[in-house]
């Protein structure tokens, strides 16, 4: 018997991979889909039929198998539909397929039932994972352990302390397997868009910095006349060697304003007037090596930026001219630009919740930081509300994830288009949690800038069947102001506001409270 339950539980398992490769995205939770709740049931109800096959007979009509846990794994996959529609495929094959409309196959069918919507309950209504399965199991154990006594009697003593703890293992098993794959699917997913975003930015990257660069060499004489124009410069500049050396100066190319300004730069710095070519070389008559920034003018008049150096050009001592090396770097100072735009999206995205499109915990906490050293420094009072979706895990138990996602998304936009002032903060506090800072606002207007917010979100109308307190989405507020000279942080302020919470929501949520705080300075 312990060799057929082990094949019959390998069966189970090999089942549990093939759903989970079918399912992977929506391995944990209760599912929204009535297609998936379908898919659920029939699938769990037919490989059941499947386990039978290969069951323990233990007397001519009484057989052994792991259909309970298919079941469960019914209802925690697709709920109590799920685990009802499985359970009825699994009573219609044992009576049809095992033994026809005999009494083994009948109350073995009755147990079926039963468990399919004792599971599917026990998922619903029980928050925790493994107490979920840990009741469900029991339940299963209460179920078989009758049926097998009801049939055996005094015979089933003999298999039911074996058949029992292969049922508990094999059930705690079943909910670590599920359990592992919902964790390694998160991971597998997560790892995933993280790959997708790293290939999205260095595609990007690359994209910025795939530029060619030319060199640009330029040879003058002691006075700044072009003697020499390579095949970079002219690539940079747009001229040919034949149009420039000879007939024009080196500062011929430079942007006007930015030379004439560099002029004047330069006679600061020497106390005395430096102009024209003078400008160019100062750096380098003084002994000095001159590398820096400057702008080009392109022969069509585009800017072009490069890095140039100009150095001495001599023979056995003798001053000959100059030589200036430019490479243009318009694209590299593009590319640079964009990147630092880049950057400051990547660190505003760093402060929000990718879900409300709110600042995230640790960009309220420098917020509330920030503002509490303004509010101290010019005397005046702060304010911060603190809202707590009310009975939100019965809502997201019972709606789904995605419907729970809505209406956090939902909340998070009547809370913004309740701010009236470019001064007031509003972030995602926690899971079903939201913070409103307010700079240089009373308790007055802070307790109503807060019922405005709870009036407006009942007005939305967003069923919860779930909730003790409305027929709809409400949300409990707690309001704390303070003049930060009484204080000695602004963690005071935080715990005022989330103690006025807890209060609203022992006296029966969908309510707001408010307090000044006092001066808690020794």
């Amino acid at each position: 018997m312990v060799i057929d339950l082990i094949a019959n539980f390998s069966l189970l398992t090999a089942f549990l991979f093939f759903l989970n490769s079918i399912i992977r995205k929506q391995v944990t939770g209760l599912q929204s889909k009535l297609q998936t709740k379908v898919f659920v049931g029939v699938t769990h109800g037919l490989f059941s039929i499947v386990l039978m096959f290969f069951s323990v007979q233990v007397t001519s009509t009484t057989i052994l198998d792991f259909r309970q846990l298919m079941i469960i794994s019914a209802a925690n996959f697709g709920g109590i539909y799920s685990s009802i529609l499985a359970s009825l495929i699994i009573a219609a094959g044992r009576i049809l397929l095992f033994g026809g409309m005999n009494e083994s196959s009948l109350v073995a069918a009755s147990s079926s039932v039963a468990l399919g919507i004792g599971s599917g309950l026990l998922m619903k209504l029980v928050n925790s994972y493994w107490r979920r399965w840990s009741f469900s199991i029991g339940l299963s154990v209460i179920l078989a352990a009758s049926t097998l006594y009801y049939l055996l009697r005094e015979d089933s003593f003999n298999i039911l302390p074996s058949a029992m703890i292969f049922l508990i293992f094999g059930g705690l098993a079943t909910a670590a397997l599920i359990a592992h794959f919902a964790a390694s699917n998160k991971l597998q997913l997560e790892l995933k868009e993280s790959d997708e975003r790293y290939r999205r930015l260095n595609a990007y990257q690359d994209a910025i910095f795939a530029s060619s660069i030319g060199v640009s060499l330029i040879a003058t004489d002691v006075n700044g006349n072009i003697t020499l124009f390579n095949k970079g410069a002219e690539v940079i500049l747009g001229y040919t060697a034949e149009e420039v050396v000879g007939k024009v100066n080196a500062e011929f190319f430079h942007d006007i304003t930015e030379f004439a300004e560099r002029g004047k730069q330069l006679s600061r710095e020497y106390n005395r007037p430096i102009t024209g070519f003078n400008i160019y070389i100062e750096y380098v008559k003084s002994g000095r090596t001159d590398g820096r920034e400057w702008t080009y003018v392109h022969k069509d008049g585009k800017p072009i930026i490069v890095n140039l150096f100009i150095s001495p050009l001599e023979v056995d001592g003798v001053l000959l001219g100059y030589i200036g090396v430019a490479t243009d770097i318009t694209e590299r100072k593009k590319a640079e630009e964009k990147l630092r735009k880049a950057n400051e999206i990547l660190q505003e995205l760093s402060l929000q919740d990718g879900l409300t499109g709110f600042s995230n915990r640790r960009h309220f906490d420098e917020a509330l930081e920030r503002e509490w050293i303004s509010a101290r420094k010019d005397s005046s009072s702060l304010s911060l509300i603190l809202f707590d979706i009310d009975y939100f895990k019965n809502y997201n138990d019972s709606y789904g994830h995605q419907a729970g996602d809505e209406c956090l998304r939902t909340v998070a936009a009547m809370l913004k288009a309740m701010i009236q002032r470019k001064t007031d903060i509003y972030a995602r506090y926690g899971g079903e949690e939201f913070a409103l800072i307010l700079p240089n606002t009373n308790i007055d207007r802070a307790a109503g800038i807060a019922e405005l917010v709870r009036l407006a979100i009942e007005a939305c109308a967003i069923p919860n069947a779930e909730s003790q307190v409305s027929e709809f989405i409400t949300i409990s507020a707690g309001v704390a102001t303070v003049n930060p000279d009484t204080m000695p942080d602004f963690n005071a302020l935080v715990a005022e506001a989330d103690a006025l919470l807890y209060k609203a929501k022992q006296e029966g949520r969908n309510r707001v409270k408010a307090s000044i705080i006092e001066s808690q300075k020794g």
